[in-house]
């Protein structure tokens, strides 16, 4: 009993704390990149943030709301790195709050204190609640939607499931597999959760799914159609994409779980505690991992970040199993399983603490590499031009320049699907006909190099062994019109 009114007096901390250390860490490394799609994500906010249209203008294979959400931020504080991650590590804030309020309702304050310690350790969330990307901040609001759900599964008023539709139909908007959450979301509204959350009359439950599902479907639309947002742009990038999904011999899942391997173990293990008295309720973490483990098998780019996807449920099992263990070592009376279920909590807190420490210190450690470098060279030269291209984005962003806004997305995936071919490239640089290019990450093939051999001059290179050689090049100067006319007139 001290214990838990231990936890719940802690329980608002965490999050909170959490995000100081993050925030003291990402100041103190100030690096200059996490992930390439911090620059995408960035350059597409300036461009909608100086007037030009998301998708009529500004190429964009993503849903709208976290680029109009980020162009925002920019109007109040202004354009700048730092100041974006504090965004995002504000939304992990929101995420982990709403991961420990939904956990104390269904389960107890032990459970959702553990769960959120092990999410919060777990090996890339650090880094990702640093990073200007798109999949944290969807699933902070998709978390924030499954809170909403257990608060009407609580309390009964219908408001709060209409609320919850509309919360998710924005996560959805910000990136959309964050709808592989419904599933649970429905089993939430509808099934018996005793003993916690069972008062809520059946029919009740019903209409609470479906206001949910009006909410939802609503705010989706109501984005859609006020972003002026292009489903043909945003689909068929992907489509193409996952036609190309290559053999895999090893699971993308698996991959991903393979540096919290200890969380999966003791997900799994956790359904050994599953039992009819539970019922749904210890059943909801499997409903969304199996969910979402499905469709990123059959998915293809899987990146990195997906894993988030399977963290959360991943961590709310996990935290079962270590409460159970922890009963077991120093509540029950046989000696010989008190003394394995202490050996195997304190195996588990030495690895939750070494797991913690290594999220961190890779948050830490720096990536500069080149990049300072060559932010100066594109400042030294800027020219009459307002344009540069290139296809690592965070340069032009930390050197105050703009790319073309058709070229405000440069990946692999684009180039692989042809929807960023050479001739395409080429057509955009003709019609903007940018002062600076700097290449550094991708391919071009000989239409694009004859291009520049026409049209630019080689200013810089850095020769590189596994990665192609970072190249800039400036504008060759246009020729002067001749001058026409009779001497002597």
């Amino acid at each position: 009993m001290i214990l838990t009114t231990y936890f719940e007096k802690l329980h608002g901390w965490i999050p909170l704390l959490f995000g100081l250390v993050v925030l003291c860490t990402g100041l103190w490394s100030n690096d200059f990149e996490y992930d390439t799609d911090e620059g995408i994500n960035l350059m597409k906010a300036l461009l909608l943030s100086n007037g030009y249209s998301l998708y009529r203008q500004i190429w964009s294979d993503q849903p709208p709301v976290f680029t109009y959400a980020l162009a925002g931020w920019f109007e109040v504080f202004g354009p700048g790195v730092i100041g974006s991650r504090i965004l995002v590590l504000l939304l992990s804030i929101l995420l982990l709050w709403s991961f420990q309020q939904t956990l104390r309702f269904l389960e107890n304050e032990r459970h959702a204190w553990v769960a959120t310690l092990l999410l919060a350790g777990a090996n890339w969330y650090a880094l990702y609640s640093f990073s200007v990307m798109i999949g944290l901040p969807a699933l902070a609001v998709g978390m924030m939607s499954v809170w909403l759900v257990v608060v009407f599964r609580k309390t009964g008023a219908p408001y709060w499931a209409l609320l919850a539709g509309t919360v998710m139909g924005v996560s959805i908007q910000i990136k959309a597999f964050t709808g592989l959450i419904l599933p649970m979301i429905g089993v939430m509204c509808l099934v018996s959760l005793r003993p916690v959350l069972d008062q809520v009359p059946f029919k009740k439950r019903v209409t609470g799914l479906g206001l949910y599902t009006v909410g939802l479907v609503l705010t989706f639309w109501v984005i859609l159609y006020a972003t002026g947002t292009d489903l043909w742009q945003l689909t068929q990038p992907h489509l193409k994409a996952s036609e190309l999904n290559p053999d895999k011999s090893i699971s993308p899942v698996l991959t991903l779980m393979r540096r919290d391997w200890m969380l999966a173990v003791l997900a799994c293990s956790s359904l050994l505690l599953m039992t009819r008295k539970h019922g749904w309720r210890h059943a909801l973490p499997f409903i969304w991992f199996a969910t979402a483990a499905l469709v990123l098998h059959n998915h293809w780019p899987v990146w990195r970040h997906h894993g988030l996807l399977l963290m959360i449920p991943t961590a709310w099992a996990a935290g079962r199993m270590v409460i159970h263990l922890w009963d077991r070592g120093w509540k029950w009376s046989t000696v010989k399983s008190q003394y394995w279920a202490r050996v195997a909590v304190c195996l588990i807190i030495g690895w939750g603490t070494y797991t913690a420490c290594r999220a961190i210190y890779r948050l830490a450690e720096g990536h500069d590499g080149a990049g300072p470098r060559l932010i100066r060279l594109l400042e030294q030269n800027t020219g009459a031009s307002k344009w540069v291209y290139t296809d690592r984005l965070m340069l032009a962003f930390r050197a105050g320049l703009m790319v073309p806004p058709p070229l405000a997305v440069i990946s692999v995936k684009r180039q692989k699907t042809g929807e960023l071919s050479d001739e395409r490239i080429i057509e955009v640089l003709k019609t903007y006909q940018p002062y600076q290019l700097l290449l550094d990450r991708l391919n071009y093939g000989p239409a694009f190099y004859e291009y520049l051999k026409q049209h630019y001059v080689l200013n810089h290179r850095v020769d590189r062994k596994s990665l192609p050689d970072i190249q800039h090049y400036l504008r060759k100067p246009t020729p002067a019109a001749p001058l026409i006319g009779v001497i002597g007139q």
